[in-house]
């Protein structure tokens, strides 16, 4: 019925992290909310243009971000923003994890591979645009 395998290490030590960083964004929500204003509206306009078939913003006016916009567009299509900060949340956890490899095979230090995958998520500079429909957040962990 239920697995015998045991909880190791790393497993313990990654799952405390993430449930950190879980509750470093909830208190980060708390204190700013999702930034979905100023800058985001650009973004989210551009996304909603682009599904209405005008691409003249992603291609004359902000083509540097023409990722961004791309990465919005699902999610103007569905009408729920909420998903994009969630999927920046998921993408931010799958960029630190592929730090912590990074980190271990440059250094063979499993030690500086916590540290560096424990600095990226509880980084209040980095994760502070997690919450925000800017291109920061998808750009830090591309």
């Amino acid at each position: 019925m239920f697995s015998k395998r045991r909880m190791t290490g790393p497993r313990v030590a990654f799952l405390l992290l993430a449930a950190l960083h879980l509750f470093f964004l909830a208190y980060l929500y708390s204190v700013q909310g999702i930034h979905a204003d100023k800058e985001a509206l650009k973004f989210t306009g551009s996304a909603e243009a682009l599904l209405r078939g005008d691409p003249h913003d992603l291609l004359h006016r902000y083509p540097t971000y023409g990722t961004y916009i791309l990465f919005l567009v699902p999610f103007a299509a569905i009408g729920n923003y909420w998903l994009a900060v969630s999927a920046q949340v998921i993408l931010g956890f799958i960029a630190a994890w592929r730090l912590k490899q990074l980190v271990l095979r440059t250094t063979g230090s499993d030690v500086w591979a916590w540290v560096a995958t424990a600095g990226l998520l509880l980084s209040y500079l980095v994760q502070t645009w997690t919450l925000s429909l800017y291109s920061e957040p998808l750009m830090t962990s591309l």
